[in-house]
């Protein structure tokens, strides 16, 4: 029996060091005005939404972001874009990119998503889901 009892109590011990439990819920922080995020990974340092106009309509939405891996490891990181009216009802889910960023990297370069359906004068907020990618 205590053999057992060891046998888990290992076994749990190397879990928690290689940070299994850490990669398994998700959370939100790091929200800008118009863009929150949904990650287990990475934490958010840009975020905002440009509306694109033509003859004074609402034509498309961009949705601009940058992330930070405040992890000691490298990942990979699967982003989705779920786009908001003012009374949070969902318009479109979708977009998808894959990102690898080493340990504490600060991306440089703008990544972006773009919605542009008939409804895009909707929009008011953006929710990224950035979840790390399980190979």
């Amino acid at each position: 029996m205590r053999k057992l009892i060891l046998l888990i109590g290992i076994m749990i011990s190397v879990l928690l060091l290689t940070g299994c439990f850490e990669q398994q819920s998700a959370s939100v922080d790091n929200d800008f005005k118009d863009v929150k995020l949904v990650s287990n990974v990475v934490t958010l340092i840009q975020g905002d939404i440009v509306k694109n106009l033509d003859d004074g309509r609402i034509y498309s939405v961009d949705v601009n972001y940058r992330f930070k891996n405040p992890t000691n490891r490298y990942v990979y990181v699967n982003v989705t874009a779920e786009w908001y009216d003012a009374e949070d009802n969902l318009l479109y889910s979708g977009g998808f990119k894959q990102i690898g960023l080493r340990e504490g990297w600060e991306e440089v370069l703008v990544n972006s998503f773009t919605y542009n359906d008939h409804d895009a004068s909707k929009v008011d907020h953006v929710k990224l889901i950035a979840l790390e990618a399980k190979f």
